[in-house]
């Protein structure tokens, strides 16, 4: 019988904000990992920008400041979604923007 080499991860031990999750690679290879399951997801609106480039230097400074863990840019709706171990300081989020050459207008 052959068995799927996809596994969803599933958690063995939680403290806190770390889990160690066994990861399934293929039917006879496992994996431990801690993962930090504590994330904190907002959106915030950006104005001024119209291209790749634009979302790509909001997301080189925004990825920069610490904490951060991703950052997605919709330039047509003009918003960016950040991924932090914890909520970003709006004044920081703010400068990051305005170095990339935007403006921060606040949380969506």
């Amino acid at each position: 019988m052959k068995r799927s080499a996809r596994r969803r991860p599933r958690s063995l031990v939680s403290s806190g904000r770390d889990c160690l999750v066994l990861v399934v690679v293929r039917y006879d290879v496992w994996r431990l990992r801690y993962v930090n399951t504590s994330t904190v997801t907002a959106t915030y609106g950006v104005t001024g920008m119209n291209c790749g480039h634009c979302s790509q230097a909001v997301t080189t400074e925004v990825s920069a400041l610490p904490g951060v863990r991703e950052v997605e840019v919709d330039v047509a709706a003009g918003a960016m979604t950040v991924t932090s171990e914890q909520l970003l300081d709006e004044a920081l989020l703010r400068d990051a923007v305005t170095e990339a050459g935007f403006e921060l207008t606040g949380a969506v």
